[in-house]
């Protein structure tokens, strides 16, 4: 999301979008920062309050979608379901295009559980809703931003998702493409977010230049917790240990991976690639160099 350049252009502070929501200045950090899901009612809270589109506010183009008009009194979850049944999806099907259990999008459409904008951007883009019509907000009055604004926001999220480690190393890409023996045209799709490190990617980065995983991955600011895990563990045996009791679905949901995806990480079927590792460094709060197992001398 682009909360933070939302809330700068229109001038509130922390504090203020933490009064509006009820909660503290560090969860607005977490949203602002991507370490943390907004839930859909605080979604519609802010958009009404601050007259924003939560159209704009969710960070994509649904210019080309198309509008419902949902029969009265709706709740989201019956909204869902109403959109299920008019594209004739199964919930089978529907696990299959959203990558989220049949148990998780049945308790979704029953109101079982506090959806997050994750899950809307999801879903506005199977049903090809935007989401004011799907949350029931009427955007015509608020604040619709000139072209300038929103190809700022645009840039914005485009540099979210970059990489600057190579930047902050102040290397050529040909340097990176050397040590990661691979083309210059894979280097640049790695730095603007088009392609993923993989886990050997990183380590070469990290040997070579001797830096941490964190500093590859942009994850320096991150405040982790020391979960204490075993080094020589496999990264699937340390992401069992940092999920402990916690329903595998309810991660699925909260981290937007796909939940074959996430058992296959666990199992060591597959390997994280940096894509992966952002997320679920984030969503864990444990260091990348943790992770994946690296000491940095002095350790």
């Amino acid at each position: 999301m682009i909360i933070k350049k939302i809330r700068q252009k229109i001038n509130i502070k922390q504090s203020e979008m933490a009064g509006i929501l009820n909660t503290s200045k560090e969860v607005i950090c977490a949203y602002e920062s991507n370490r943390a899901s907004i839930e859909y009612s605080d979604v519609i809270l802010l958009c009404n309050t601050l007259n924003v589109s939560s159209n704009i506010m969710l960070d994509s183009d649904y210019s080309t979608f198309e509008y419902f008009n949902f029969p009265p009194n709706l709740s989201l979850g019956e909204k869902l379901k109403y959109l299920r049944k008019l594209n004739h999806y199964t919930l089978r099907q529907l696990e299959q295009k959203t990558g989220y259990s049949r148990s998780s999008l049945s308790g979704d459409e029953n109101n079982k559980y506090r959806i997050n904008e994750i899950k809307i951007i999801k879903f506005c883009e199977c049903y090809k809703i935007t989401p004011d019509n799907l949350l029931g907000i009427d955007s015509n009055s608020f604040n619709q931003f000139n072209n300038q604004d929103k190809a700022n926001f645009k840039k914005y999220r485009k540099e979210s998702n970059t990489l600057c480690f190579r930047k902050k190393l102040n290397v050529t890409q040909k340097t990176i493409s050397l040590i990661l023996n691979c083309s210059r045209v894979i280097a640049n799709a790695i730095e603007h977010g088009n392609c993923t490190l993989s886990v050997d990617m990183i380590l070469k980065l990290c040997k070579h230049f001797k830096v941490s995983a964190s500093y590859i991955l942009d994850l320096e600011d991150l405040e982790v917790i020391n979960h204490n895990l075993n080094y020589s563990d496999s990264i699937g045996a340390k992401l069992l240990t940092l999920r402990k009791a916690k329903d595998i679905t309810s991660v699925a949901t909260d981290t937007s991976i796909k939940l074959s995806r996430l058992k296959k990480l666990e199992s060591n079927v597959i390997i994280p690639n940096s894509k992966d590792l952002i997320i679920l460094c984030k969503y864990y709060q444990v260091s990348a160099d943790e992770l994946l197992g690296i000491k940095m001398e002095g350790d």
